[in-house]
């Protein structure tokens, strides 16, 4: 069913990717690829841009 929410994608510790409405605290839904979560988020939203965050290793080789 089609929403009109702003989502944003977010990936985990683990390498995989949650799904999320702007303002929600917990995801909806959670993928293994990033492809997988923005093909969920364009068939809810087909006219959503979602943001993506994604993590970074920092310099000390741990995540920031």
């Amino acid at each position: 069913m089609p929403t009109g929410e702003h989502c944003l994608i977010e990936q985990m510790g683990d390498g995989r990717f949650a799904v999320r409405a702007e303002g929600s605290e917990h995801s909806s839904d959670i993928f293994e690829t990033e492809g997988d979560a923005i093909a969920h988020v364009r068939m809810m939203n087909p006219a959503d841009y979602p943001d993506i965050r994604r993590i970074r290793i920092a310099d000390t080789g741990r995540r920031d």
